[in-house]
């Protein structure tokens, strides 16, 4: 997901319920939870480990 947090705020603001609140991590890439209208939990954030990052030596 390229806009985690723009996702966040569309979210929060339909009223969806939020668990972990938006967050910028230290291992890059952003991110949230809320649970949907049946209780589960969903992740959703911008990091993603098999890309290639410009500190990598591969």
């Amino acid at each position: 997901m390229q806009d985690a947090r723009a996702h966040y705020e569309r979210a929060r603001k339909a009223g969806a319920t939020i668990v972990d609140a938006y967050e910028e991590k230290e291992y890059g890439g952003a991110g949230y939870s809320a649970r949907d209208p049946e209780g589960h939990l969903w992740y959703f954030g911008s990091y993603d480990p098999w890309v290639q990052g410009e500190s990598d030596d591969n």
